[in-house]
């Protein structure tokens, strides 16, 4: 199976592996994100309840996926706590548009 490694460009140490996603998957994520476009387009509280699912999510992880964004990327915790921030108030920017 063909990895990608995530590396710690402050130290060089391995972060850690994820599984590279096959054509087959791929195509197969295409297709069910297309699916749930189409519903989100016609179905505003379905668009409404999973991008509201989606910035309570990232605010629910933030202690989690936060250390991962200073480890990969090299931002400072600030930096990675208001990337998180940001990205969940977009999402719940978004799902107040109609």
């Amino acid at each position: 199976m063909n990895e990608l490694v995530s590396i710690n460009p402050a130290t060089f140490e391995e972060i850690g592996r994820i599984p590279i996603t096959t054509e087959e998957e791929l195509d197969q994520a295409v297709r069910n994100a297309d699916s749930a476009l189409a519903q989100g387009k016609t179905d505003r509280a379905y668009r409404q309840e999973l991008l509201q699912s989606c910035a309570l999510e990232l605010t629910r992880k933030n202690a989690e996926i936060g250390p991962l964004l200073v480890m990969e990327q090299g931002k400072t915790t600030t930096e990675a706590g208001g990337e998180m921030w940001i990205s969940a108030k977009n999402f719940t920017h978004a799902a107040q548009i109609d």
